[in-house]
């Protein structure tokens, strides 16, 4: 399956005229669909220490995390103190106005044409809060209107920039109307979090549901009740991610029929190992 994307990931070049065009970071991904190409997601993308959390899960921002090769972050959102904030869970351990961190997002899209960006939230916050901060950081003209039932095949990545929706939008709110705003339980599935088994089954969602759904492949395990970098040096280092996303994309007549493979590799401290580890 194509490459995951790796951490230190070089800038893409302007391109050239003459030159065929460059999506998500190689030439080959233009004709591949949204879910056909395995990309690095980080897990509670927010909690960072860069950004002060406690027990983070990360430790940089949105722009070093994009700037390495992420290219889907899992957001917590929450209502405190009045406002829209990105939290995990207690407030109190850390947090960032969602505005903010949605317009950090923006600009790092502005500046890299050929990139699409993926969020999958948990969402405590209604669906009107959430546009309203798409909306006011900028992030708004991005949004990727799918607007089509679960199990709809999905548009290739040349297509998504032909269209400039570079942002996908997944949430776990029930009420998600589904058009930019997608219910991933519907549209995905996932093996368990926090699983240190590290298997291939499901967890939430049903992979025998349709053909064309992405596939989320949990690749995390805590320390007690936080994350931490002595798991992730072992999980993250590349042949032991590479080995399981292989296995996990394999056929499997109960739980993968179709052999999709893994869309997005969710993981705490991506660059843990560095490149090379």
């Amino acid at each position: 399956f194509s490459a995951i994307s790796c951490v230190e990931a070089d800038p893409v070049e302007p391109i050239e005229q003459g030159e065929p065009p460059v999506c998500q970071g190689h030439v080959d991904h233009c004709d591949r669909p949204y879910d056909q190409v395995s990309v690095a997601c980080t897990h509670n993308a927010m909690s960072s220490v860069q950004d002060n959390f406690l027990g983070a899960n990360q430790n940089y921002s949105f722009t070093r995390q994009l700037d390495d090769g992420v290219r889907c972050l899992m957001l917590d959102t929450h209502d405190w103190e009045g406002e829209a904030q990105l939290c995990h869970g207690i407030c109190l351990a850390g947090q960032r106005l969602l505005v903010d961190g949605f317009a950090e997002i923006a600009t790092w899209l502005q500046g890299h044409p050929t990139e699409v960006v993926t969020f999958i939230l948990e969402a405590k916050i209604s669906e009107a809060e959430t546009q309203a901060a798409l909306d006011a950081s900028g992030l708004w003209p991005f949004v990727y209107l799918h607007d089509a039932p679960p199990g709809t095949p999905w548009p290739t990545y040349g297509e998504l920039l032909e269209r400039g929706e570079r942002l996908v939008v997944f949430t776990d709110d029930g009420a998600a109307n589904n058009t930019w705003h997608l219910d991933w339980r519907a549209y995905a599935w996932e093996t368990p979090f926090n699983d240190a088994s590290f298997g291939c089954g499901p967890g939430r969602g049903d992979p025998t549901r349709s053909e064309h759904q992405p596939f989320i492949l949990n690749h995390y395990a805590l320390c007690g009740a936080l994350a931490c970098e002595e798991n992730a040096a072992t999980y993250n280092a590349f042949e032991v991610a590479l080995q399981r996303a292989t296995e996990c994309g394999e056929p499997h007549e109960s739980w993968n029929p179709w052999g999709h493979i893994p869309t997005f590799l969710n993981v705490d401290f991506y660059d843990v190992p560095a490149t090379g580890g």
